[in-house]
């Protein structure tokens, strides 16, 4: 296998994605074993480590193997995947459902619908495919990967990294500072299915309703304008008390926020893995989340799992629950961190070398 070059495709790449993030992992061990870089067809500002996917070499090479990483359709990174022809190990992260883009976003809806497509036309190329979760794996199967091998591998996922991360002071400082209570966190993209405005409902109901005196923060990059406006206006408009909105911010940051936090609340309507949960849970905080797509699979026993179709009510009694009982909150923490040890970093980047040796 040494002389092979692996090299990742991306339909984008950003400086703190999780998609990027595990990328960065898998290089960090292919270049090991071979030559490796990571390729995006959308670079954003200020990643400085990823390369232009114009920049590919052109001509091909028998030992050359592209590891694609499925998240979003992208027409561009197709034609340049079919352009190619070096065989393709696919990595599969599961699409959004385009539904929930259709009114407010259809130009990604439509790269959505598109990514299903892609996926499909591309079959053919595809020696093996890895998925991050079972959940992610009987997708692809319906889609045309039924007769291919498909193993679960959430590869490259440092799911405890923020706990080597010195936390940022300031933020430290500001957050004993503005929060008297519990602290509620979500990190994530401000996209329609992840329903952060479900989440400033529940502190609408905390704050209205209870004496829990919690405060929302709500950390991740404003992906959709609409959305993130959407949000905060609406806590504009409720006047929310305790409501904090960081979107993007430094690793060190994050990682105060996780210290500090009391549960991490996720309202999400679709996730193919939920990486911030097995994050949350690394850093010792509980969590809670609906029991939709992949997270069942992801948290198990480990968190407070509400119904599919809980609203703001069910996430506020769930979040006093959590919040309150201190013999639960030890208890989740407990098993928590014995969840995310099979999650091991060097274990899944160890199961993807051995799957790559054993189909090229």
């Amino acid at each position: 296998m040494s002389s092979l070059e692996f090299h990742q495709i991306l339909v984008g790449a950003g400086q703190t994605d999780a998609i990027t993030n595990m990328a960065r992992a898998i290089r960090n061990v292919l270049q090991q074993v071979g030559h490796s870089e990571i390729y995006a067809t959308h670079i954003a500002p200020n990643v400085d480590d990823i390369e232009s996917i114009a920049d590919f070499p052109a001509a091909p090479r028998r030992d050359r193997v592209l590891l694609f990483h499925a998240s979003l359709g992208d027409p561009e990174t197709f034609m340049f995947l079919q352009s190619r022809s070096e065989p393709i190990v696919l990595l599969f992260h599961n699409l959004s459902p385009a539904d929930y883009f259709e009114s407010g976003d259809p130009h990604t809806a439509a790269m959505l619908t598109w990514g299903w497509r892609e996926l499909e036309l591309l079959r053919p190329r595809v020696v093996w495919a890895a998925a991050d979760s079972q959940f992610n794996a009987d997708c692809l199967r319906e889609h045309g990967y039924d007769d291919l091998t498909i193993d679960v591998i959430p590869a490259g996922l440092e799911v405890g990294r923020y706990n080597a991360i010195k936390p940022d002071p300031h933020t430290m400082q500001m957050l004993d500072a503005y929060c008297d209570g519990p602290l509620l966190l979500f990190c994530g993209q401000a996209l329609a299915h992840k329903r952060i405005e479900q989440l400033v409902q529940m502190q609408h109901v905390l704050a209205q309703y209870t004496q829990l005196n919690s405060t929302l923060v709500v950390v991740g990059p404003p992906t959709n304008r609409a959305i993130a406006d959407a949000f905060l206006e609406q806590a504009r408009a409720l006047a929310l008390p305790r409501f904090l909105a960081l979107q993007q911010v430094s690793d060190a940051v994050l990682s105060a926020v996780y210290r500090r936090a009391t549960v991490f609340v996720s309202a999400s309507d679709h996730e193919g893995l939920c990486v911030p949960l097995l994050e949350a849970m690394a850093c010792d905080v509980p969590v809670i989340a609906k029991r939709v797509g992949a997270i069942p699979e992801t948290v198990q026993n480990a968190g407070l799992l509400v119904s599919a179709d809980a609203g703001p009510i069910e996430l506020a009694e769930a979040a006093i629950e959590l919040s309150m009982n201190k013999l639960l909150r030890a208890e989740l923490v407990v098993r928590g961190r014995e969840r995310v040890k099979e999650f091991d970093v060097d274990f899944t980047l160890g199961k993807l070398v051995d799957g790559l040796a054993k189909v090229l």
